[in-house]
């Protein structure tokens, strides 16, 4: 660890990612915590272009009460992504619940000392998620790790960073702090500073969302939760077993597994995934993803727009509001007058319980606890940033009475399911933007297939038809 216990503030940049606001009252206890107990906490840079990584606010409030001088750990080497990775760790690790501990900590001076892992214990990983990613970017990087103690051992914050510390046996950075401070530090310390907010993360793109799709083992039945709790129930009891009498689609079908079963059964289905992929490989299949855009077109020129439409998980996966107002509107579009909408998205609980469960399983990492206003967070996916949308009950149920006359959502456990009924009517320059956005998707290097325009002008026709 290239730790410095006073480094100039002039010389530092901060970074324009930086994803953290800060309103001005949150700013000024900022600035109290600052004022009373100092820089407790170093602040984390890029040693090769002196970009601050890690203590953004902190630096802010520090110069605002007279302080020239913070200190810091040098972190060399590092891309942008990984810079961000640890922002993010960093914050949340000031309300890890692991509880950690050192023995014989009144030896410590107050202030700071550099200990080795051997002299740390904790009960329990809280956190196993957070911990096994900031050890990857400790062994990628370099050591980064610092907590807070109070004179009887025990960590008032960062405890997860003890936890990183023992499992890739590195050094941990141990800031002592009076016990007449404790509490009125944790009062501090555990306080919301500022809010998240993504907009300068320029990295993400639609076409990595591809990398948030859930698994569906192909050798086993519906997986789909959407599908056997409400979609086929749907169809038994309304249309038994004439499967001619209705038509579906599933939008943003993923690896196309339910449609393809839907077929298999003898139903009369359709699937759209712009980011469908070829089997076992992370290569977008164009041929398929255009093929299912002419099969759509095909069946809504032969017996016009669907009885049901689908759309299983995708509100997880928007990159931002605007592309989830385009989802939803492409599904409004593809609907009968008489049609019904199913629909079901991971919720907050998903998210904020996910920590809490050894076992889990998550494909990418850093998105629990990060939301910013609308409930987004980012996630690392094999090294590329996405993001992901955690949709509380009632913003499911604010997104149905948006786009449907008539829904109902229902939340159970981490997930929320809706239903709609009755399109609303948007303006026709609404959908057409829609359908030029979604069929017609963005790909590396700027390449467009253009293969929607006649389902585009199709759509729009019918459309007009069906809001008369």
């Amino acid at each position: 660890m290239k730790f410095l216990e006073s480094y100039s503030m002039d010389d530092l940049t901060p970074a324009p990612y930086n994803p953290r606001k800060i309103d001005s009252e949150a700013f000024e206890k900022l600035k109290e915590s600052i004022s009373l107990f100092g820089m407790v906490k170093p602040v984390i840079i890029n040693s090769h272009t002196r970009i601050i990584v890690a203590g953004h606010q902190r630096c802010k409030a520090a110069r605002a009460v007279g302080i020239t001088h913070v200190p810091i750990i040098e972190i060399g080497n590092i891309s942008t992504q990984d810079e961000m990775r640890i922002n993010l760790a960093h914050n949340i690790a000031e309300s890890s619940k692991t509880k950690a501990w050192i023995a014989d900590a009144d030896t410590l001076p107050i202030g700071y000392t550099l200990l080795p892992h051997t002299r740390f214990q904790y009960k329990e990983n809280a956190n196993p998620n957070t911990t096994k990613d900031v050890g990857k970017l400790v062994m990628m990087y370099s050591n980064f790790l610092s907590v807070v103690i109070d004179d009887d051992g025990n960590v008032l914050c960062n405890s997860d960073f003890v936890v990183v510390g023992k499992l890739t046996r590195n050094d941990v950075l141990v800031y002592k702090l009076e016990n007449a401070k404790r509490e009125k530090f944790l009062e501090y310390i555990f306080r919301e500073y500022g809010v998240y907010n993504y907009d300068g993360l320029s990295d993400i793109k639609n076409y990595n969302q591809f990398l948030a799709q859930p698994p569906r083992p192909r050798d086993r039945g519906f997986t789909s939760l959407l599908y056997k709790k409400y979609v086929l129930p749907y169809i038994e009891e309304k249309y038994g077993t004439d499967k001619s009498a209705f038509k579906c689609v599933d939008f943003g079908a993923g690896s196309a597994r339910s449609p393809e079963l839907m077929t298999k059964a003898g139903y009369r289905m359709e699937w759209y995934e712009p980011n469908h992929l070829v089997r076992g490989t992370q290569k977008i299949n164009l041929k398929a993803i255009i093929n299912a855009i002419k099969g759509i077109e095909l069946s809504i020129r032969k017996d016009g727009l669907f009885d049901i439409v689908i759309l299983d998980s995708v509100l997880n996966s928007v990159i931002s509001m605007e592309f989830e107002h385009y989802v939803m509107l492409c599904c409004n579009a593809l609907i009968k007058s008489d049609g019904v909408f199913f629909t079901a998205s991971r919720s907050e609980l998903s998210a904020t319980g996910v920590e809490k469960r050894e076992k889990a399983y998550t494909r990418h990492s850093l998105s629990q606890g990060y939301f910013d206003k609308n409930n987004f967070a980012p996630a690392v996916f094999h090294g590329r940033w996405g993001m992901q949308k955690y949709n509380s009950p009632e913003m499911i149920d604010a997104v149905m009475k948006r786009y449907f006359e008539k829904s109902e959502t229902v939340s159970a456990g981490g997930v929320v399911n809706a239903v709609g009924r009755k399109p609303k009517q948007f303006p026709i320059e609404e959908y057409q933007q829609a359908i030029e956005a979604e069929f017609n998707f963005e790909y590396p290097n700027d390449y467009r297939h253009n293969m929607h325009v006649g389902l585009q002008a199709l759509v729009l026709d019918e459309i007009k038809r069906r809001d008369i």
